[in-house]
């Protein structure tokens, strides 16, 4: 009797290895000698459904219901990885592989977790079954990893080296810290002081079994030098001067530590006397005070927390009281093109960028001075009666016009990067550039158009889940357009 596969008529004549195989699950049996198929559509609503054809094609096809054994799970854990079965909806078995692959980037180590995840669904518990694929070392060592390094740097490379900026978002997530502090909170994650000392591969941190943690530099946490270590040193016990460099095999969700940012970088030496969460980790002064003018703090923290870069906040209407000396007026000769271009991004962005007037990166950390830096005050011969930088105070100015739309509360003006933080962290585009940024790392797309609504209510719950952004990944997770319906 033929067999449909995939909406194909198979012939009965001259039964494949693959036919057979695919016969046998139909009938819930195993095949002697059979191998799994060479290729599974992963990450589709496409599933394997089999129906019984008689030879006339006399009768209407009735699917016959085919329920995988438990063997034949573990024998076929790639079957678990699609999106739903016929018909285009998903079981909840599917919509746990499917959930966990999303949330963690890769199938569960131990089978068993999926089953638990999807008694979870069946009961209604999704939530549940999310916080739990979330507790994979895997979630942190690489999907978080992989989600927080392109912030971390400005070519937005994530496969850039563990770094404090990326080491602390991560912590934060873990330990459910609420992630508006990620602008101005006086926290950092570090290795767990147990790193300085030798530790031997009994102990359930370390990932990769017969080795022995390299005791950690106690004072590298001065430098991103420290979550090398982290994420690469290890030695072979078996010869002790055989460091090796295999990467991730110290467990993230166990050996990150929270711990004051002033505390750490001021341990031989004052460094920083005001810490704004990512945005003065040691990462962040690298990428964003090194030489330049520190304009680029301003336009990343909009960019990465905010989803806005310069040219969608681009705004002629506003003063130019505050943009800098270093900004010709008439460039080529014409002042229209100041006036008509240039402004729309200075005018805001300079008049921001007071906020870090103090902070540089110098000899591998960040500093802050007690007066402003030389930076902000070079090239003032390009034009004299601009503004001129004396203290590190600050002004929105896109509080008003087109860019009031992102939803700024509180002050318009205030001292330093810690307040500046906190002015962004309370804006409306905040929540929702969480919330497209996790839709699009757990939906594996960008929110369409018509789904503005659904960024707009998970930006809602983010808030009222006191900016909880485990449990937006969980939210996310369980969308219908993600889960599979």
């Amino acid at each position: 009797m033929p067999t449909r596969v995939l909406g194909r008529l198979l012939p009965e004549t001259a039964p494949s290895r693959r036919l057979q195989s695919f016969r046998a699950l139909a009938q819930n049996l195993p095949s002697p000698g059979a191998k799994p198929p060479r290729k599974i559509r992963r990450n589709t609503q496409v599933f394997l459904t089999f129906w019984p054809i008689k030879p006339n094609g006399e009768g209407a096809m009735k699917k016959k219901s085919t329920y995988l054994s438990f063997a034949a799970r573990c024998a076929f854990p790639a079957l678990l990885m699609l999106g739903g079965l016929s018909n285009g909806h998903a079981s909840p078995l599917q919509q746990a592989a499917r959930m966990h692959e999303r949330l963690v980037g890769a199938p569960p180590s131990d089978p068993q977790t999926t089953l638990d995840m999807e008694a979870l669904i069946r009961a209604n518990r999704g939530r549940e079954a999310a916080y739990l694929a979330m507790d994979a070392e895997h979630f942190y060592r690489s999907s978080l990893k992989n989600f927080f390094t392109p912030w971390s740097n400005a070519a937005e490379n994530p496969d850039a080296p563990l770094n404090d900026f990326t080491a602390t978002a991560i912590g934060m997530v873990r330990d459910d810290v609420p992630f508006d502090q990620a602008l101005y909170g006086d926290i950092i994650y570090v290795g767990h002081d147990d790193l300085v000392h030798t530790m031997t591969a009994a102990d359930d941190g370390v990932i990769e079994t017969r080795r022995h943690i390299v005791p950690f530099n106690a004072f590298a946490t001065l430098t991103n030098s420290h979550y090398t270590e982290f994420e690469t040193k290890l030695i072979d016990p078996d010869n002790l001067s055989d460091i090796t460099t295999q990467r991730s095999r110290i467990s993230f969700k166990r050996f990150l530590q929270r711990k004051s940012q002033l505390a750490v970088l001021n341990q031989k030496a004052a460094r920083i006397t005001e810490s704004a969460g990512l945005l003065t980790t040691n990462q962040a002064g690298f990428e964003f005070f090194t030489a330049g003018t520190n304009r680029r703090a301003v336009r990343f923290a909009f960019k990465n927390f905010l989803c806005h870069d310069m040219e969608q906040l681009q705004d002629t209407s506003r003063s130019d009281f505050r943009v800098r000396q270093d900004v010709d007026r008439a460039p080529a000769g014409d002042t229209r093109i100041f006036k008509q271009t240039c402004v729309g991004c200075h005018a805001g962005m300079d008049a921001l960028a007071g906020a870090f007037a103090q902070y540089n990166f110098d000899n591998g950390t960040i500093r802050q001075r007690n007066t402003v830096n030389a930076k902000y005050t070079q090239n003032g011969s390009v034009y004299p009666a601009g503004f001129v930088t004396t203290n590190n105070s600050w002004i929105n100015l896109w509080a008003s016009g087109p860019n009031a739309a992102l939803g700024f509360k509180g002050a318009t003006s205030g001292s330093g990067a810690r307040a500046l933080g906190e002015l962004l962290s309370k804006t409306d585009a905040f929540s929702q550039c969480m919330a497209k940024r996790v839709f699009q790392k757990v939906c594996l797309r960008s929110p369409s158009e018509a789904e503005a609504a659904t960024v707009k209510s998970l930006a809602t719950q983010f808030v009222a889940n006191n900016h909880s952004m485990k449990s937006l990944f969980a939210s996310v997770s369980l969308l219908p357009q993600c889960l599979g319906e």
